[in-house]
């Protein structure tokens, strides 16, 4: 489970997170199969997919959008199943086809007409959208604390959860984003691969900083 601190991104009425994004179509990595994406692994009895649909919902998440393309149609069959085992989760499924071949942030923006009633997104009382990955499981208190957080446009546009872990990080790959927040705030201050490069190459996160 992956759990962590919240920041977040300065930019009225508040607004609650009770949606999520959810894209498994990216493109094929090791994981994957010839008849299985890395998302259907078995955790227990379960897919991958559905431990972190389960927990964004015990969270608050009330409606989830998955983007798929590659392995689509068994992907889509299992989203069948998690509507059967969580009838609380409104589940809706993009289908961008088997010769996708665009990248992670192109296949969030497809998905745009789904969570937001405005191509732009701006009406204040459009409930705010966590963008989520199908293979990583959120803690269910984490996700809580990120639905319950007012989204005030202008104040606090976005949420990032941020790892400020001190120890020092193994295996982190090299499009790691860094996050330097301030102490005071919380607000981010800044955001890159630069700043992520020091803990990618072993260096203690620095105060205030941590890895998106």
């Amino acid at each position: 489970l992956i759990s962590g601190q919240m920041a977040v991104e300065s930019g009225a009425r508040p607004r609650r997170i009770t949606r999520a994004l959810i894209s498994a179509a990216s493109r094929p990595t090791a994981l994957d199969t010839d008849v299985a994406p890395k998302a259907l692994i078995d955790i227990e009895g379960s897919s991958l997919i559905s431990h972190v649909l389960q927990q964004l919902h015990r969270g608050g998440i009330l409606h989830a959008v998955v983007v798929v393309s590659h392995h689509g149609a068994v992907i889509i069959a299992e989203m069948n199943r998690c509507r059967n085992s969580m009838p609380g989760l409104q589940i809706e499924v993009l289908d961008l086809g088997v010769e996708y071949k665009g990248f992670y942030a192109a296949s969030l923006l497809a998905a745009r007409s789904l969570c937001f009633a405005t191509e732009q997104g701006s009406a204040d009382s459009e409930p705010g959208v966590l963008i989520a990955t199908a293979d990583h499981i959120f803690d269910e208190g984490l996700v809580s604390n990120m639905c319950a957080t007012a989204l005030q446009p202008g104040n606090v546009d976005v949420c990032l959860l941020v790892d400020f872990g001190k120890n020092h990080m193994v295996g982190l790959p090299k499009t790691t984003v860094g996050v330097c927040c301030e102490e005071a705030s919380n607000h981010v201050s800044s955001l890159s691969r630069a700043l992520g490069r020091p803990m990618v190459e072993g260096a203690p996160a620095r105060k205030g900083t941590g890895i998106e």
